[in-house]
Formats: structure tokens, C-alpha cells, sequence
């Protein structure tokens, strides 16, 4: 992962600027972890949050994302794949953790410690 977004991602996610959500990488109150990430970053990979009913889904280019971290966004923060997991955490992936009940501290954690 690039380093200097990783910096800024484990600090956004320590923040308290952001409201954790599950399943979504953002409900319009809060966001997973991937979501905080994609918000970081939207300007740099021309992406937005777009309303959609009851949802908010990243939009870049012609696509849209409701749960993945987008291409756009795993190539730009060099990560390897739109699910990032955790090295040596049997393959959790990081919004798993969001998702059973991990904090963003816990998580931010992780990420400093081991992507």
C-alpha cells in the first residue's frame, strides 16, 4: 500500500471525523472503513457520493460502488484487490472487521501494524 495514504487513512480513521457503518461504504450518517478511505481520496481519483433512495454509492467515471472499494481507488492507494485483507489474520478482510463489531482505532491499528 502507498505509505502516505496509508498515514492518512489510519489518521482519518483515528480521527473521530467519521462515523462507523456496516455493509455499505457509506449510508449517509457513517462509513466503513474502505468508504473513509474512498472519502480521502475522491478528489484525487475523481470520484463523489452520490444519493441514491436510501443509499450513498461512490460514482467515478460511469460506475458505481456500494459496498467494493473501486478500482480507481485500489490502484491509486496500491492496494491488491477491491477487498483488502488482513496478512496473518486468516484472510479477514478489512471490511469483515468493520463489519463483526472492530472499531476504526482497532482497525487503524491494523492497518499501521500490518499493511
Amino acid at each position: 500500500m502507498n505509505q502516505e495514504i496509508k498515514k492518512e487513512w489510519v489518521e482519518a480513521l483515528r480521527s473521530g471525523k467519521y462515523q462507523q457503518a456496516t455493509g455499505v461504504l457509506c449510508n449517509g450518517v457513517g462509513y466503513c472503513c474502505l468508504g473513509v478511505l474512498c472519502d480521502i481520496v475522491k478528489d484525487k481519483v475523481g470520484g463523489e457520493w452520490v444519493k441514491d433512495g436510501n443509499e450513498y454509492r461512490f460514482d467515478i467515471g460511469d460506475m458505481s460502488y456500494l459496498s467494493l472499494l473501486p478500482p480507481a481507488v485500489q490502484k491509486y492507494t496500491e492496494l491488491p484487490n477491491c477487498l483488502p485483507s488482513v496478512p496473518g489474520k486468516d484472510e479477514m478482510t478489512l471490511s469483515g472487521l468493520n463489519d463483526t463489531g472492530s472499531t476504526f482505532i482497532n482497525i487503524a491499528d491494523i492497518i499501521e501494524e500490518k499493511l
